[in-house]
């Protein structure tokens, strides 16, 4: 089980429901949590979004998800 820090969630949540998220802003906070980052980068390269090429950066997993994507994922996190 991999523990995410709170405060880093809670950023990252108030962040994305901003009507226009930064997404270096949205990357700066996931970088500071090596779960958030690992958990990211392992949805990115999953057969969901059926990728041609292994996403290795911060900016091209948030890229690949999308923001309502994103959204969802970050809200499931929250529940845990």
């Amino acid at each position: 089980k991999m523990e995410y820090l709170q405060g880093n969630l809670y950023q990252l949540i108030i962040e994305l429901t901003k009507d226009e998220p930064d997404i270096e802003v949205v990357e700066e906070i996931v970088s500071r949590d090596v779960s958030l980052t690992y958990a990211l980068l392992k949805m990115a390269n999953s057969a969901y979004f059926a990728v041609h090429h292994e996403t290795a950066s911060i900016r091209q997993a948030i890229v690949r998800v999308g923001i309502n994507q994103l959204k969802q994922w970050v809200y499931l996190l929250s529940f845990k």
